[in-house]
């Protein structure tokens, strides 16, 4: 596996300012061209709150995200999964719940992301309001953009 770490920056208008976080992601799981798996971190943000919990305050063993090979991109599920359902039902055992969804996120034969459409910066959706202290919004529930932050080795 050639490629362990990426960082994938999502940006959003809110109310006419622009909005942006890093997030870190770790592969754990690669299928070559089909699919690959891991798991993620909040990284930097432009409020200078370096690593602060804006999308979910889940537990870090639990913040996975998993990608998709289709063509000619794929889609990247970044959220949370939990160890079981809250119900406790039986037979229902542990589920992935989206938080961030990429759309045209690729897969190169080095393992790095990129955006499959032409251009920089690929379409996403947030599923949730990320809400700032004090009210207001670091991100709305709705559209995104998403690019790739350079690789560093």
């Amino acid at each position: 596996m050639a490629r362990q770490d990426h960082q994938i920056m999502i940006s959003q208008s809110v109310d006419g300012e622009p909005h942006y976080a890093v997030l870190k992601l770790r592969d754990t799981k690669v299928v070559q061209g089909r699919s690959a798996d891991g798991t993620w971190r909040h990284g930097d943000n432009y409020f200078d709150e370096p690593g602060k919990e804006l999308f979910t305050g889940d537990s870090k063993e639990h913040l996975q995200w998993e990608w998709k090979a289709s063509d000619p991109g794929g889609s990247l599920s970044i959220g949370s999964r939990s160890t079981s359902q809250s119900s406790h039902k039986e037979g229902e055992g542990p589920y992935f719940q989206v938080l961030i969804f990429l759309n045209d996120a690729k897969r190169m034969a080095d393992d790095r992301f990129k955006v499959a459409s032409s251009g920089e910066e690929g379409k996403g959706k947030l599923i949730y309001n990320v809400s700032k202290p004090g009210g207001g919004y670091h991100f709305k529930a709705g559209a995104i953009e998403w690019s790739v932050v350079r690789y560093e080795r």
